[in-house]
């Protein structure tokens, strides 16, 4: 079919619509296009705490809950979300963090990533013992190092799947997918499940 031009001008509100329109694309291209190489400090400048370090690259909208900051560091104290009620307990001594866990994906030292079920609140790191900042050791004393990998559990500062904020495991996906870092989502079937406790009002929920 042929295509005719034509020579009339474009009102001048479409000329503005189209400008905008582009103006738009451009900005998601140039956020999605922000390598994961961009220095940590740098990207917290854009977004303060787990919540930058995780969006900044993909693009963020206006969540609710941005005062939560992951996963409590270990010997901490739960965080109970505002809304919810929701109980997120603090992370495990000899984790790593997520900080950590975001410079070793830096470094190609992360290998690969199990979630485990049912939203990888849990999670679980393949991760070389050299080649970065700290060694496996230096994170958790105790994890056994294979071949020159070991098996470390994420922790402080991890994104939690809570219901009424911007954290899920989700983003992390996303990150490992766009680093092309192999991920699998892990079912216990030997484990008992969990049936939430639901409290009286002014309570809080539990599993």
């Amino acid at each position: 079919a042929a295509v005719i031009a034509s020579r009339r001008p474009l009102p001048t509100r479409m000329k503005v619509r189209i400008s905008r329109a582009d103006a738009v694309r451009a900005a998601i291209t140039a956020a999605c296009t922000i390598p994961l190489s961009v220095p940590l400090a740098a990207r917290a400048d854009l977004n303060q705490g787990a919540l930058g370090a995780t969006c900044v690259g993909f693009g963020c909208n206006d969540y609710r809950g941005q005062d939560f900051n992951g996963m409590p560091g270990p010997g901490g104290e739960d965080y109970v979300s505002e809304n919810t009620l929701q109980v997120v307990r603090p992370a495990e001594r000899g984790s790593m963090p997520y900080s950590e866990f975001l410079q070793a994906l830096k470094d190609k030292r992360v290998l690969g990533v199990d979630f485990i079920a049912p939203n990888g609140d849990e999670a679980y790191a393949l991760v070389k013992d050299s080649g970065g900042t700290k060694s496996c050791s230096a994170i958790n004393p105790d994890a056994p190092v294979v071949d020159g990998v070991c098996r470390l559990r994420m922790g402080e500062g991890w994104p939690v799947e809570v219901s009424n904020s911007w954290s899920s495991p989700s983003w992390v996906v996303r990150i490992l997918d766009n680093e092309q870092v192999p991920h699998a989502l892990v079912i216990d079937l030997k484990k008992k499940p969990q049936r939430a406790v639901y409290p009286k009002a002014g309570g809080v929920a539990k599993l």
